[in-house]
């Protein structure tokens, strides 16, 4: 009975010790996730949402839009510039991960024949 209950004790405190080891890996991408949710409740305005919420390279492609918005001071309006932002966002972004993808295939590629020739010379001996 003594044995079982030290087994049973480690293996709580094995599972406790798990789960902060995971919560401990995620908690950069927990702050980052309270950043945003607090970015977007303080900075959300219903009718000049999509003024506020703009991003670097994005603010400066959505300058031309931004006085129909302030005269016509409409929540779909907002909304709809909001969201054409986050295309043009993710078409920028989708573009510098094309470019990045580039000069990485051939070293990517080196680095599995170097892994291939290292794991063929390591199985020999």
């Amino acid at each position: 009975m003594y044995i079982f209950k030290v087994l049973l004790m480690s293996l709580l405190a094995a599972m406790f010790i798990n789960k902060y080891k995971v919560v401990w890996r995620n908690l950069d991408a927990y702050k980052r996730f309270d950043i945003i949710k607090a970015k977007n409740s303080i900075s959300y305005d219903k009718f000049l949402g999509g003024i506020t919420m703009t991003f670097f390279p994005v603010n400066i492609l959505i300058l031309p839009f931004i006085p129909p918005i302030l005269a016509i001071r409409n929540a779909r309006a907002s909304d709809f510039l909001l969201k054409g932002q986050y295309v043009i966002m993710m078409i920028i972004y989708s573009f510098i991960a094309g470019a990045a993808i580039i000069p990485a295939t051939p070293l990517l590629y080196i680095k599995s024949v170097s892994n291939a020739i290292y794991i063929a010379a390591s199985n020999q001996t």
